[in-house]
This record gives C-alpha cells, sequence and structure tokens, in this order.
C-alpha cells in the first residue's frame, strides 16, 4: 500500500503498527518520508499523526518554516530518496499546525528584548506583508483570529513552494520518486487538512467513509 494511504488508515483507525514484522521494518531503518513540522510538543509525529518509528526523517523547525535552498531539508530529502525502500515513491510532509506560537508573534511582533525571535521572524517577512496588506483592503486587521489562520495558510505555502524549488525536489518529482504534500494541523481535534495542490485550499484529508472501503482513493499529491 502506499505511503500515504497506509497513513491515513492508521489515522482513522486511530492505529500505530505494533506487529513484530513491523518492528522489524522500523529496525532496518526503512525511510518512506520525510516530515518537516513545527517543534511544538503538542503535536508528536508518532503518537498524534502515525508515522511509524523508523519510517521517516523528521525535522522540527520552529513554525515549521523551510527557507529558500534550506541546506537542512535539502539534506533530509537527498538521504531519503538515497534510503530503502528504493522501488517505492517517496513523500515529503510540511506540516503547519494551528494556536502555533511563531506565527502569532509573526502576528503581533516583538521588542528589541527578544533578538532571537526577532531575527527568526524575518524569514516570514514576506507572509507578514501579504497577510497584513490584504487584512488592510478588506477591513479586518482588528481581527486576529483570521489574521492568524491567513498566516498559517501563507507560510505553509511559502515552505512548500520553497521546498519546491530545490533542485533535488524537482529531479525527483520528475522521475516519479517523490510527492510534496502540506498539511494545516488543527491542535485541538487532531484533524489534518491537507492542501490540495489544484486550488492550494486546504481540505479534510479522508472521511471515515473512505477509510472504511480500504482507502481506494487516486494517490493525486494531497
Amino acid at each position: 500500500m502506499d505511503f500515504m494511504n497506509e497513513l491515513l488508515l492508521r489515522n482513522q483507525l486511530k492505529l500505530i503498527p505494533e506487529s513484530g514484522a513491523q518492528k522489524q521494518q522500523a529496525h532496518q531503518l526503512h525511510r518512506r518520508a520525510g516530515y518537516c513540522g513545527c517543534c511544538d510538543a503538542r503535536l508528536d509525529p508518532v503518537s498524534d499523526i502515525k508515522i511509524e518509528q523508523g519510517e521517516a526523517f523528521i525535522e522540527r523547525p520552529p513554525g515549521a518554516v523551510v527557507l529558500p535552498q534550506d541546506d537542512s531539508v535539502g539534506l533530509m530529502l537527498e538521504l531519503l530518496l538515497d534510503s530503502p525502500p528504493l522501488d517505492e515513491v517517496k513523500h515529503f510532509i510540511i506540516a503547519v499546525h494551528t494556536d502555533c506560537a511563531v506565527l502569532k508573534a509573526c502576528r503581533d511582533g516583538c521588542g528589541d528584548d527578544k533578538p532571537h525571535t526577532k531575527r527568526y521572524l524575518k524569514r516570514l517577512d514576506e507572509v507578514r506583508t501579504k497577510v497584513m496588506g490584504k487584512a488592510e483592503a478588506q477591513g479586518w486587521t482588528g481581527d486576529k483570529e483570521r489574521i492568524l489562520k491567513e498566516l498559517e495558510k501563507e507560510s505553509l505555502l511559502q515552505s512548500i513552494d520553497n521546498v519546491l524549488a530545490l533542485p533535488v525536489v524537482q529531479k525527483a518529482i520528475a522521475e516519479g520518486k517523490l510527492k510534496v504534500h502540506g498539511w494545516l494541523l488543527d491542535t485541538a481535534t487532531r484533524a489534518i487538512y491537507a492542501m490540495n495542490p489544484e486550488t492550494r485550499e486546504f481540505e479534510l484529508w479522508v472521511t471515515m467513509q473512505e477509510a472504511a472501503k480500504g482507502l481506494n482513493v487516486s494517490s493525486n499529491g494531497r
């Protein structure tokens, strides 16, 4: 079964595989995916997202921000593509979550007493400018929750675009070896919303009905 379809099934059935064969596979470090999510401890890739131990490379930068030509992410992707199973399409997931402290700081700004935060937020300058410009044009500059939701979406889209611009990613996608996914995770409900690559909007990842049918869904990069 394709990794993303299998992951969907685990999430819908709230399962993490624990059979001897699957533990053996995890021990052998069969890397099927890369995962870039925020360092916030409220969302754990294993217990909350059901990524089995040993089957993914995981990076957790604050806010799940991927920089242009990000060497850390590029390295992870090169390792992933060179790791067994080599006959399986690999997947790379970027996951931003709701109620993110980094994105709240991006929205509200910070003073000189937080130099590290201030420098880190510079990588989101374009995102903040875009969102605040939209808020001003449409008259919702006072709606802090709406601004935060827009920052969640736009920061994720920026990171996805930065990943898609990496030469290693472009080559792997062209060769049919890699698919890139954008997720928005709801920290309150644990729901996963996946980016539709055609509309760049976020949709609930899968329904229980699809899971009950054995996840016979098309693998289109979502």
